[in-house]
């Protein structure tokens, strides 16, 4: 997570310097980036610590630890999942060409450049996410393997509408009289969203009301010894 900021905060700064995008579009990235880190990094923090008390309390038991312990999968690269990437990455790279050699960018943010350093920078992070290790079984994780890989399939088709926004995108203004290409760009967004809002509901590893009341109960037990 650390190695994907830096790499995605050189390349606002990039952005920035030359002029493709402005302060306040810089500022918001930025600021989202840091607070993304830090929610994961807390998120983290709180399961590995859960995980380690309930271990403490099982005596080194591992078959008595709780169920809310974080575990870590590598899954498998499939072929629908890489021929969705290479995909994203080719139309990435075809939209970026026909942007750098039309100069869409330098003709400024009402040019759509809000959308295509955002869609650029979420099919990105999809195509690193998607080859990642991934977490599950902890508080706020998903709750097992189906869901993990729910979140994978989900991730991959993120990343390919969002290279799709971009490519779209860069139409619209090249293609101007055509009806089609000025409404695509509106659809796939709304798309993109609900993508994200489909995937937020995947079901996760909640804090229970007993897990709430753990806390208390050992206090209690505590004050009665």
């Amino acid at each position: 997570m650390i190695c994907l900021s830096l790499l995605l905060a050189s390349g606002l700064y990039y952005l920035r310097h030359n002029g493709f995008i402005d302060s306040f579009l810089f500022n918001t990235l930025a600021t989202i980036c840091v607070v993304g880190v830090i929610v994961n990094v807390l998120k983290i923090w709180k399961s590995r610590k859960h995980g380690q008390e309930q271990s403490g309390k099982a005596g080194g038991n591992d078959n008595a630890i709780d169920d809310h312990v974080s575990r870590t999968i590598q899954l498998r690269p499939t072929l629908a999942g890489m021929c969705c990437d290479s995909m994203t990455l080719v139309i990435l790279f075809i939209a970026w060409v026909l942007i750098i050699r039309k100069g869409l960018l330098g003709l400024g943010i009402g040019h759509g450049s809000y959308n295509v350093v955002i869609c650029t920078i979420t099919a990105i992070l999809c195509l690193v996410d998607n080859y990642l290790p991934k977490r599950y079984g902890g508080m706020w994780e998903p709750l097992g393997i189906k869901q993990v890989k729910q979140h994978t399939i989900r991730i991959h088709v993120m990343g390919l509408v969002s290279a799709l926004v971009v490519l779209s995108d860069a139409l619209r203004y090249l293609l101007p009289s055509n009806a089609m290409v000025k409404i695509l760009p509106i659809i796939l967004i709304a798309a993109l969203i609900g993508l994200f809002i489909w995937d937020m509901a995947i079901k996760n590893v909640n804090p229970s009301l007993e897990d709430l009341e753990k806390p208390l109960e050992n206090d209690q037990s505590t004050d009665q010894q």
